[in-house]
């Protein structure tokens, strides 16, 4: 990174180590936050010193300012721990309702400095400010391993959850009104006043999701529409839809004569008065954020870089809530804006040599495709999927909700007399949206299983930040740099795809109503336990591009063979206790399943190793647990530690 970018891009440093900090904390054990601040603090003062030494010298003193960035974003990401006493049972929670997590049952609830995901089976109609009282069982999040699925306790410790709580009716005791609350209480009226004024339902609860951020009234149908045909961005507040609100008032603004930089600051409180009515919706603020950022430095800066903008806005957001890292929307979100901030103007420039039509056209095609190529590696990987043509459909989906915003804001806006003649030229409109998707959803083509990793993602991104100057400016480092990664990238996956086609163990996966074993052998897999209504491939089979195993090559014969319920190698032996086979004795691995209780005595030998699923029950987890105690056996249950990884070392036969 050469000295003069950073000079105009110093946040883009300030980020990365405000990252690193970040994401190292979560990976940091029990504890292990307040050595590593130490540790950052010392190595930071190290630096500095010999910086001041060795007078100032650039590498070093960069060094020291990122390692104290670095300690500050691990001593602002909190704990999930929970205080003594309250790590289950029955407690008396005392709280105030900041958000609706999951409507219709589920709530945000602060008591104190903790925060707690509260399931009311009764619903009391609890709104945001609202003071609760209720006697809870709370739950302390888990931090588990799961081989490529949801893990919903991560999930909420992002979130800055602590614990999840369920009670059977809770008690309002007050209410306190916060500029939150009166902001969902504006969004309320007016969702009330689109639905008075427009009588199209499927045409009003768009108008919602698009203009207000409220999604609750928007039918399965059409989110799997959106979904299908790579349009879904369109269903979420986020910087497109705050990008047309700021071409709005920057329009009203130029009818009104006010042309100058400084007098366009005022653009800044009409974007935040909307992102209000929004609810505060995180991605809106982060689009009022950005855009804030670049007002500001247009009016006072003439160099002013929108990189560093964004990068400011991301480093600020991170500050308030690191948690926010760990956020998928704000990873498509700062993903979006520095695609089109890279690639936009390089490919925008063959617009001068077109006509005037033909060339907004082609503007809106460059910026709909450098979002969705900045986008397409985080849609890969925490969706497991790629629209391919989505291009083509978004060149007419994005004018059209365009127009639908627009309309909404008028609805709004104007009196509901002078509302009721718009609603009709706004339904229209949304019927058109609704037909072209429709035809478009036969030809639609999503790319579906694609896992890629962490690694193939930083490699990725890695060269499409260097393409630009290596495309554009024709930069000799970027182009060796671009060479460098894509070389470095081909042999990271090759030996990613080796590694994954010559595994061999046995996973044993944490689900609630079903046990699902399953062996792994160099790249072909069978179920070794399968119990469930369903006959659904787990996404580890998937992410792993593993194939059936036949019945006679490799899975039945000398060097490996499975019957009975015990799968049996020349080097290891591992049982699967359930109804119809009991535990017995026998060495190796055991895997209990079915809620099965350990035999009273055992005269032979005894496994060297036991592993719960959490079909079993509580009473039956103890039990194991006093048994493998009593034998000098190891103890793992799914419900402690997530999904468990065997290794099965098997020659070929």
């Amino acid at each position: 990174m050469s000295s003069s970018f950073l000079h105009g891009n110093p946040y883009i440093f300030f980020l990365a180590a405000l990252t690193a900090g970040i994401a190292g904390a979560d990976f940091l054990p029990e504890g292990g936050a307040g050595v590593a601040v130490y540790l950052l603090a010392a190595l930071g003062g190290a630096l500095l010193l010999y910086a001041r030494r060795r007078k100032c010298r650039t590498a070093v003193f960069l060094s020291a300012t990122g390692a104290f960035i670095a300690l500050a974003g691990v001593y602002l990401t909190p704990s999930p721990g929970l205080p003594a006493g309250e790590s289950g049972g029955e407690v008396i929670l005392r709280g105030r309702c900041e958000a609706l997590f999951a409507p219709p049952d589920k709530y945000l609830i602060r008591e104190g400095d903790y925060r707690f995901l509260l399931q009311v089976k009764e619903n009391p109609g609890i709104r945001p400010g609202d003071s609760i009282t209720c006697r809870a069982r709370v739950f302390p999040l888990t931090r588990k391993q799961y081989f490529h699925d949801f893990d919903y306790d991560r999930y909420l410790r992002h979130q800055g959850i602590h614990a999840r709580a369920y009670t059977r009716t809770a008690e309002i005791t007050g209410h306190r009104k916060d500029f939150r609350t009166l902001c969902l209480e504006v969004r309320e009226s007016l969702i009330r006043k689109l639905r008075s004024v427009v009588p199209d339902t499927l045409t009003a609860s768009l108008l919602e999701a698009l203009c207000l951020g409220y999604r609750e009234d928007l039918h399965p149908d059409t989110e799997r529409l959106f979904q299908r045909t790579g349009t879904v961005h369109l269903l979420a507040i986020s910087g497109l839809h705050m990008g047309a609100l700021y071409l709005l008032f920057s329009a009203l603004f130029n009818a009104m004569g006010i042309r100058n930089a400084r007098s366009r600051l005022g653009l800044i409180p009409l974007l935040w008065l909307a992102v209000g009515l929004t609810g505060l919706s995180p991605s809106a603020c982060r689009a009022a954020a950005i855009l804030s950022i670049l007002l500001v430095g247009r009016a006072f800066r003439q160099d002013y870089s929108p990189l560093n903008a964004v990068a400011a806005s991301a480093f600020f957001t991170l500050l308030v809530n690191p948690n926010l890292l760990y956020s998928v929307s704000f990873q498509m979100s700062y993903a979006a804006y520095t695609g089109i901030i890279l690639f936009f103007p390089p490919l925008n420039r063959v617009r001068e040599h077109l006509p005037r039509f033909p060339g907004k056209v082609y503007s809106l095609m460059c910026l709909s495709l450098t979002a969705q190529v900045a986008t397409a590696p985080l849609t890969a990987y925490y969706f497991h999927t790629v629209n391919v043509n989505g291009l083509l459909v978004n060149l007419i989906a994005i004018p059209l909700a365009m127009f639908l915003l627009y309309g909404g804001v008028a609805l709004l806006v104007l009196p509901a007399v002078v509302g009721t003649w718009i609603a009709p030229v706004v339904t229209g409109i949304n019927r058109g949206l609704f037909f072209g998707l429709e035809q478009f959803e036969t030809y639609s083509y999503n790319l579906t299983g694609v896992y890629p990793s962490l690694g193939h993602l930083a490699g990725i991104y890695l060269f499409l930040a260097l393409l630009p100057a290596a495309v554009g400016k024709r930069s000799r480092r970027a182009i060796a740099g671009a060479c460098g990664v894509l070389l470095a990238l081909a042999l990271y996956h090759g030996a990613w795809e080796y590694r994954r086609n010559h595994r061999q163990e046995v996973a044993v996966f944490h689900y609630h109503d079903r046990s699902v074993v399953v062996l792994n052998y160099r790249g072909h897999y069978a179920f070794l336990k399968y119990s469930g209504g369903d006959t659904a491939v787990p996404p580890y089979v998937l992410a792993n591009g593993l194939r059936p195993l036949p019945a006679n090559e490799g899975f039945l014969n000398s060097a490996l063979h499975f019957r009975d319920n015990r799968l049996c190698s020349a080097r290891d032996t591992l049982r699967i206790a359930d109804r119809e086979h009991p535990p017995g004795e026998g060495g190796g691995t055991l895997i209990v399943t079915g809620n099965i209780l350990p035999p009273r005595e055992t005269g032979g030998k005894t496994p060297r190793h036991v592993i719960l699923d959490n079909t079993n029950s509580p009473y039956c987890r103890k039990a194991w647990r006093r048994f493998c105690e009593r034998h000098g056996a190891r103890y793992t249950s799914t419900g402690e530690t997530g999904s468990v990884r065997i290794p099965w070392s098997c020659p070929r036969p």
